[in-house]
This record gives structure tokens, C-alpha cells and sequence, in this order.
């Protein structure tokens, strides 16, 4: 664990739908997406900070947390591939649906052609969802008017009680939390957290490494790369079809081909 303590976090509003199918999901999960419809950079806290799920009225409440690992914007459909369910929604087209409906009631652009997008892709590690009885009281100075979310004060006032509730209802679910209280207790606020990379996570973290928005190929690629079989593009999957590609080590960019070799 790191020895930096983390001073802020993150209240995000929470779709209700999107919250409910973590709820009632049969497995625990070590990562979710948190996606955003359009992208728009998110490099409000630090990765390992608290992350809070808020669902807005007639709930009004912190419905659980996780902890910030990244944020990348990526094509719709990558995102559903590297994620799935843990998007979510059950279904690709669930998805899209939802995506879509929310771009047309902000006015963002869709594009021509239906699940070619781009979405904001906020990675959240080791994320704990709250049954209706362990809900946590809305942040105090919280405005109603707040649409996707807002930093606060983890060290202090109503920003530490709800992280400190948040880590005490979690330890009576998950022992391997109690660290995170001692150092809350000690602190003021938990060391911020040395996140494992779920497998979503760390597929569009290596994807958007290889797969620059540029024209042309890279010309080598890190050994993580070399233990899948493809590469997943900005437009599609490079699958190493043949030893010469895979022995040059070179993968495509957003758009273009490779050189002949």
C-alpha cells in the first residue's frame, strides 16, 4: 500500500439503473466502468482516491464507493468488449440504448451510424455497492443543481464522515478493508490505495498504449503485450495472424495500415 494519504475524493451521480444491476449482481466484482456518454477528461483526484456512487432524488444518498484507477476515452465498442457486463447493463445494446438516450436529452452529437462513438471511460477498482439499509446520508453541502459530480474534503468535515461510513459498513462485508480504517482513524484519511488492475482496466490501459490517435505502426511492443494474441485498435482487433507480424512486434495505430515487410 502506498504511504500517501489521500486528502480528496470524488461524489458522482449514480445511475439508478446502472447502480441496481451492481447491486443485484450474483458475483462481486474487482473493477467496474463508470462511463461518461461523451468524454470529457477526468483527472479530478488521484488514482487510488475514493471514488463515491451518489444516486440523486427521491434516494438522495452514497450508495457505495470505489477507488479511481483510470480514465481513457475509447470506442463504445471497446469499452463493452474490455468490460461487458461490468458496464452496467446485461447487453451491448442495453447499453448503447442508454448511452444513446442520454446524448439525446443533453444535445450531444450522435454520430451517423448507431454504436460508433466515443464514450468516457472513468475505471474504478475494488468498488463496494450498498444494500437500500446501509445507504449513507447525502453530503451536506451537496447542490441540487450538480449534475455529473464534485470533489470534496476527505480529511475533513462531511467528506470524512461518509468515507469513514463507507469503510465501516465495508469491513463488515469484507475483512480485508480494516487496514483502510486504521489508517482513517490514524490519518484522518486512508493511504490512497495501491489498485490492482482489474483485466477491463488493464486492456484499455494497454490498448490506448499501442494504440496511439495517430497514423502508422508502433515499433515494439511492451512484454504484456506479447501474452495476449491480438491487440485490440481503436477500429478493430490486430490478431497477429501471421508469425511475420508477430515477430516484428509492430501493431496498428488508430487508422492506416503497416508497412510491408
Amino acid at each position: 500500500m502506498s504511504s500517501v494519504v489521500a486528502t480528496t475524493g470524488f461524489i458522482a451521480n449514480a445511475d439508478f439503473g446502472w447502480f441496481s444491476h451492481f447491486l443485484h449482481r450474483p458475483e462481486p466484482t474487482d473493477e467496474v466502468n463508470f462511463w461518461q456518454p461523451s468524454p470529457h477528461v477526468f483527472k479530478t483526484i488521484a488514482t487510488g482516491a475514493p471514488f463515491f456512487f451518489r444516486l440523486g432524488a427521491p434516494h438522495r444518498a452514497i450508495a457505495g464507493y470505489g477507488f479511481f484507477a483510470r480514465w481513457e476515452p475509447v470506442p463504445v465498442w471497446l469499452a463493452w468488449e474490455s468490460f461487458g457486463d461490468l458496464n452496467g447493463t446485461d447487453t451491448f445494446a442495453e447499453m448503447t440504448a442508454r448511452i444513446e438516450a442520454i446524448r439525446r436529452r443533453t444535445g450531444s452529437a450522435l454520430l451517423a451510424r448507431p454504436q460508433d462513438y466515443d464514450i468516457g471511460c472513468i475505471m474504478i477498482s475494488q468498488p463496494v455497492f450498498f444494500s437500500p439499509d446501509e445507504w449513507i446520508a447525502d453530503h451536506a453541502d451537496w447542490h441540487p443543481r450538480t449534475q455529473s459530480g464534485k470533489t470534496v474534503d476527505i480529511l475533513h468535515g462531511d467528506g470524512q464522515r461518509i468515507l469513514t461510513e463507507c469503510l465501516e459498513r465495508t469491513t463488515r462485508m469484507r475483512t480485508e478493508a480494516e487496514p483502510l480504517i486504521d489508517d482513517a482513524r490514524r490519518y484522518g484519511a486512508p493511504r490512497a490505495v495501491q489498485l490492482r488492475l482489474g483485466q477491463g482496466t488493464f486492456r484499455i490501459a494497454l490498448t490506448n498504449a499501442e494504440s496511439p490517435r495517430a497514423w502508422g505502426w508502433t515499433g515494439s511492443v511492451p512484454d504484456a503485450a506479447r501474452l495476449v494474441s491480438g491487440i485490440p485498435t481503436r477500429v478493430g482487433m490486430d490478431r497477429a495472424p501471421s508469425r511475420r507480424v508477430a515477430r516484428h512486434g509492430r501493431n496498428p495505430h488508430a487508422r492506416g495500415d503497416g508497412p510491408s515487410q
